[in-house]
């Protein structure tokens, strides 16, 4: 994402959980809403794993409901194409490898 960050999910202040996307672009000082194309998201969680692919995909793994279930699911999110969810382990850690490019 160049100078941006991307965030989702997290609590706000009344601490609830939220399931949007956010874009903060750091050389124009701007906040921009992520909105995945399609009807499906990601629940509201917090204490997920996310990690950035490329320029424009976010990969969402687990964390917490509002209910304090434990999430387990992952979601690949591009702003060009629907999300898709897919199981996993609920223990998990993500890290991107540099020079390929994978999620390990």
């Amino acid at each position: 994402f160049g100078y941006k960050m991307a965030f989702w999910g997290g609590v706000d202040s009344a601490r609830t959980m939220k399931d949007d996307g956010w874009e903060y672009d750091i050389a124009l000082e701007r906040w921009t809403e992520l909105i995945p194309l399609g009807s499906a998201k990601p629940t509201a969680r917090a204490h997920h794993g996310v990690v950035l692919l490329g320029d424009s995909t976010m990969v969402i793994h687990g964390g917490l409901a509002q209910d304090k279930t434990v999430l387990s699911d992952v979601w690949a999110l591009d702003l060009h194409t629907p999300p898709s969810p897919a199981d996993t382990a609920n223990d998990f850690a993500l890290r991107l490898d540099g020079q390929d490019d994978f999620l390990v």
